[in-house]
């Protein structure tokens, strides 16, 4: 578990002699606690990955979960924009069925009306052409 290496241990105990005047040797008990505490450390060491780790996975979720929320706010809102887009298409069309029927309408009673007046114009018409014709008859009659 003491991961320090030869030349970093004869540094150590060159330190701790010079600090505190003490010299320690390789089978010393006070290096039980420079073990212990470099076990511990990596133990702590190892609960922080893990606990960094636990983190990341919640945060991947925590961006997926973000992503999906927005994605589906984009489809809402993009179906409410279509929604509003064929409600207002809806309504122009219905304005201009509107507007094609009421001309149609006037068409049609202008139609109607010449169509009226057309008549009276032909029975006009027929009339003059009968009256041209007993005219002629009769004319043609007295001379006869």
């Amino acid at each position: 578990m003491f991961d320090i290496d030869d030349e970093e241990f004869k540094k150590l105990k060159k330190e701790i002699a010079t600090k505190h005047g003490y010299n320690l040797s390789d089978d010393d008990p006070i290096l039980m606690f420079v073990t212990l505490n470099d076990f511990l450390l990596n133990q702590y060491k190892e609960a922080l990955e893990y606990t960094l780790q636990d983190l990341s996975d919640i945060m991947i979720n925590i961006k997926s979960d973000v992503n999906q929320y927005i994605k589906e706010n984009e489809l809402n809102l993009f179906k409410r924009i279509q929604d509003i887009n064929n409600s207002n298409v809806s309504k122009v069309h219905n304005k201009i069925k509107e507007y094609f029927q009421h001309e149609a309408e006037h068409i049609n009673m202008i139609h109607q009306k010449n169509k009226r007046n057309y008549n009276i114009l032909t029975m006009i018409a027929v009339l003059n052409t009968g009256c041209i014709f007993v005219i002629l008859f009769l004319l043609f009659y007295k001379y006869l």
